[in-house]
């Protein structure tokens, strides 16, 4: 009896209000628990989307309770493939991502805001062949007891200065991003 008196102001600490706040948690990002898909198309009248991904990729998140605060990835641009091998090799020509020259392509949050919806808009710092840019992108995530994320958006290759073939290949890509992954 006498220890469960002693507990007892221990136990209402840690549920009350004024409990200490849950700390932020690290999320290991691999090509095991983190796709990132694209799908870019030929103009004119036949199309032809083509799909692809990348099978290496290695990052971070940072989930504070329930939210996502941060996330950043590295991108091996040579492990890009697609269905179709001589189109893989030409992705990675000095015509795409050239990745002898650019082995890595790399993305850190900067700001990351919820809304009323339960959207999340993921700001951040995308470096692509040398070229860093801001972009923003909707996301649904869910970060109770690991993170859940799924995000498509839509990306103006011409921006990072890849640039061949904007008469043939349509310049706006579309990615799409899920990540399914474990606290650490």
């Amino acid at each position: 009896m006498k220890s469960l008196l002693l507990a007892l102001p221990a136990l209402c600490l840690l549920t009350s209000p004024f409990a200490p706040p849950a700390r932020a948690a690290d999320v290991p990002l691999t090509a095991s628990n983190t796709k990132v898909e694209f799908v870019c198309a030929h103009t004119g009248d036949k199309p032809d989307p083509r799909k692809g991904s990348f099978a290496k990729l290695t990052g971070t998140a940072i989930v504070d309770g329930t939210a996502l605060t941060s996330i950043a990835v590295e991108i091996e641009t040579a492990s890009i493939t697609t269905e179709i091998d001589k189109l893989t090799t030409h992705l990675k020509s000095p015509d795409f991502f050239n990745v002898r020259q650019h082995p890595k392509a790399s993305f850190k949050s900067t700001k990351i805001v919820r809304d009323k919806t339960g959207i999340v808009t993921v700001t951040g710092n995308l470096t692509l062949l040398n070229e860093t840019k801001e972009i923003s992108f909707p996301a649904t995530v869910s970060a109770d007891g690991g993170l859940k994320l799924n995000a498509k958006f839509t990306l103006d290759r011409s921006q990072f200065g890849m640039t061949y073939g904007l008469d043939k290949v349509e310049k706006n890509v579309s990615l799409t991003i899920a990540v399914d992954a474990a606290t650490k």
